[in-house]
C-alpha cells in the first residue's frame, strides 16, 4: 500500500469532479462536504481512496491511499452509492450549529 500527500490549486469539489465521467477509472463511491471531498475509485487491479481538504479558496491538500483491489484491502470505504453525493452542509452546520 502507498500513501501520497500533495497540495493542488483546485477546490475539493474540482478534485472529485476530475474522476466522474472518466472512462479509465471506476468511481466506487464519492462524498462531498463543505470543505472536503472523498472519492474511492478502481483503476485496473488497484483501488485508490482520495481525500481533498480545502486549504484556502482555491487550494486543497490531498491524501491518496493506493492498494490492491481485493477484499483484503484496508483502504477507507465511503458509505454512499457511487452515483450519489451528500449535499454540502452550511458552514454553521459543519461546525455543529443547527440553529435556524
Amino acid at each position: 500500500m502507498v500513501t501520497v500527500s500533495a497540495e493542488v490549486s483546485r477546490t475539493p469539489v474540482d478534485v472529485r469532479n476530475e474522476y466522474h465521467g472518466r472512462d479509465d477509472v471506476e468511481v466506487l463511491s464519492a462524498e462531498d462536504e463543505t470543505f472536503e471531498s472523498e472519492v474511492l475509485v478502481r483503476v485496473g487491479d488497484h483501488r485508490m481512496y482520495l481525500r481533498a481538504v480545502a486549504l484556502c479558496a482555491q487550494g486543497s491538500g490531498l491524501t491518496a491511499v493506493i492498494g490492491p483491489d481485493s477484499d483484503d484491502t484496508t483502504l477507507p470505504e465511503l458509505h454512499v452509492a457511487a452515483d450519489q453525493t451528500r449535499s454540502p452542509a452550511s458552514p454553521a452546520e459543519e461546525m455543529g450549529d443547527t440553529r435556524r
